[in-house]
């Protein structure tokens, strides 16, 4: 890992340079590299470069990072991406002269080393290559390719053209660049990717705008190809359309809508009004006007017979006798695979939930509609016949169908996990693609095997080692079990991990926990550091995979773990 000094607060971090800044981070321990270079702008004032980057041969490099092609403006002279309109090459040509300048001053007449330049553009590919150099005469350009494989275009464009070598380069750096600094403790990149995350998230927004003049949409895709946050555009969207429209926002989980209600307060449409709603809190308004509680038994197969007929019944009786006065001009729905399109006593001739949700609709099924799914995910206790995606179709007038095929969320050792844990329950995640820039790396998942009396060890020292690491913090982990609650499951009796209380999960939790979810509670979330507990490992190598692992799985970003539990005596 590289030596990197950071001048660049968190808060301060462009997407694309964390992109960079986690790349560099990559390599080896002779390299060494400044985030954040402060430097006068010849005016009396002070400018912060990007990057300074001191390589194994003792060669310096001044890199100044563009998200854009940065193509000028004929008709103004200004140049996109700049916010003084400035050309980029004068910015880094005042940032290479101060680096100079800086090196001069430290050498005190000595040997220096040589110090090149070069414009850094990690959204581009290699065929850009030759226009930039046209653009940007004598001055490097560093593209999508170059970065990826960035030693070898070292190689190629510094050391072998040149030979120059300072032996003093090192203690020059440290004088001259980062006098006074310590590298920046742990790897940098959890903190990072995830703003490397929403630059594609932004990217992919990009889609809906080509069928905003679409009124309905079906929009499928599998687990991180980013299916909430564009629910979430697309209400925004409609929300702020016309005069304003009132949209109603549907999720069947209630954490989801929880976390929902967070961002749409940070989103806060110009106009109109975005109302989010889990569907047990829709029930729950549509029994109460009718003076009738919703009450959930506490046995599980009282509670699905509730839930399977006797709800239904009564849902489908208020509808019929007294249905409600539509108060929403547009829907949304997240997860929509998980709400039935028919009820399991009457298959024919419903819409099962979706009935009520039409209903409440100013103009019905000729309102602006979105559904966001993935019919790989509908839970696997739920009865596949009950929802429909044909029905669906064949509701919605001119409707257009959406597939998502880019991977958006994980970190490259996530996904090739992933991939070998889908195999046998969902072979539509193999044809997902990952993004044209490269996934970010990370550290490797954790698979352990444990006899039940040895799991709050083992998460233990998981949670110990991610800690140590600073890969994370308490508050970022979140062990997700197959039980509903903490004390159901295989940590039942473990009031304490790490010197810190287990408990079940809450989004607004007291900092300093070590929180617990019932991994049928968490769909449509996910957490940047996930231990699965309480999952079935396979009895023989090469053993069949518990399908449950996998969209456990699937909820993290960029920390994971498996506990598979098995008998004492088979444990590898």
């Amino acid at each position: 890992m590289a030596h990197l000094y950071r001048n660049r607060p968190d808060e301060a971090a462009d997407p694309t340079e964390a992109l960079v800044a986690e790349r560099l981070n990559q390599l080896g321990d002779d390299w060494y590299v400044l985030w954040g270079f402060h430097y006068a702008d010849g005016h009396g004032g002070m400018r912060e470069g990007d990057f300074v980057i001191l390589g194994p041969k003792g060669h310096v490099l001044v890199m100044e990072v563009k998200g854009s092609q940065s193509r000028q403006f004929l008709l103004t002279g200004q140049w996109e991406d700049e916010a003084d309109g400035d050309n980029p090459l004068e910015q880094l040509n005042r940032e290479w002269q101060a680096v100079i300048d800086k090196f001069d001053e430290a050498a005190e007449g000595a040997q220096k080393p040589w110090i090149g330049r070069a414009l850094c553009m990690p959204n581009l590919n290699k065929v850009h290559t030759e226009r930039l150099h046209a653009q940007f005469d004598r001055c490097l350009v560093i593209v999508s390719e170059n970065l990826q494989h960035f030693e070898a275009w070292w190689r190629q464009e510094i050391e072998q053209r040149h030979a120059n070598r300072c032996d003093s380069a090192v203690r020059l750096f440290h004088k001259a660049i980062v006098p006074g600094q310590r590298p920046a403790p742990g790897n940098i990149f959890i903190k990072e990717t995830d703003r490397i995350f929403e630059r594609y998230r932004r990217s992919e927004s990009g889609v809906l705008e080509m069928i905003d003049q679409n009124a309905r949409w079906i929009v499928e895709g599998g687990p991180g190809t980013g299916k909430t946050f564009l629910a979430l555009k697309r209400a925004q969207q409609l929300a702020e359309s016309g005069s304003g429209l009132r949209v109603l926002f549907l999720c069947y989980n209630l954490i989801l809508a929880e976390r929902l209600e967070e961002l749409i307060e940070k989103i806060q449409p110009k106009q109109g009004e975005i109302v989010v709603r889990s569907w047990e809190a829709l029930v729950g308004g549509i029994l109460e006007r009718e003076s009738i509680p919703l009450e959930q038994p506490r046995d599980s197969s009282e509670r699905f017979n509730y839930y399977m007929r006797e709800l239904p019944g009564y849902v489908s009786s208020i509808l019929k006798e007294n249905p409600p006065e539509p108060e929403f001009d547009a829907l949304v729905v997240d997860e929509a695979q998980d709400h039935d399109t028919a009820f399991a006593e009457t298959m024919e001739g419903d819409m099962g939930w979706w009935d009520w949700y039409f209903a409440l609709l100013k103009e019905g099924v000729h309102s602006p509609i979105a559904l966001f799914l993935d019919r790989a995910q509908r839970p696997h206790f739920r009865r596949d016949e009950l929802f429909s995606l044909d029905r669906l179709q064949a509701a919605l007038p001119d409707f257009t169908h959406l597939k998502l095929n880019r991977i958006l969320r994980y970190t490259r050792p996530i996904y090739e996990t992933l991939l070998d844990l889908a195999k046998p329950v969902s072979a539509d995640f193999e044809k997902l693609r990952i993004p044209e820039t490269h996934l970010p790396t990370g550290p490797k998942v954790l698979r352990i095997q444990t006899d039940p009396s040895r799991l709050a060890a083992e998460v233990d020292g998981i949670v110990r080692s991610w800690l140590a690491d600073k890969l994370c913090s308490i508050d970022d982990i979140v062990i997700l079990g197959r039980r509903r609650t903490l004390a159901d499951s295989g940590l039942g009796n473990t009031e304490k991990i790490h010197n810190a209380p287990v408990v079940d999960f809450q989004l607004k939790a007291p900092r300093g926990q070590l929180r617990y979810l019932g991994l049928h509670r968490a769909k449509g979330l996910d957490f940047l550091a996930v231990i699965l507990i309480d999952v079935e490992g396979p009895r023989d190598p090469g053993g069949e995979i518990e399908p449950l692992i996998f969209p456990a799985a699937t909820r993290a970003r960029q920390l994971l773990a498996i506990c598979e539990t098995v008998a004492a005596d088979e444990v590898r």
